[in-house]
């Protein structure tokens, strides 16, 4: 009976350890992703052309409400 138990035991923690080294894997994997997409966000070059960016959103926002006039214009046809 108490060779039974040990086999038991020696099994859970073979199971507990092939457990603990895929979550520690993945934990890895995850820093990994963080830390590249960190220096990546880091290469990147700041977009400073704050007049450029206000015309361009401006035209995107005249853009996207004459989209919705249409979509309206065709609900009320329907």
């Amino acid at each position: 009976m108490l060779h039974e138990r040990k086999t038991f035991e020696a099994a859970a923690s073979g199971f507990g350890l092939a457990v603990a080294s895929a979550v520690g894997t993945a934990a890895g994997g995850e820093a990994y992703n963080y830390g590249k997409n960190i220096v990546n966000n880091m290469r990147r070059k700041p977009d400073n052309d704050l007049e450029g960016n206000h015309k361009r959103l401006k035209e995107k926002a005249k853009k996207l409400y004459a989209r919705r006039d249409d979509i309206l214009l065709k609900q009320r046809q329907s």
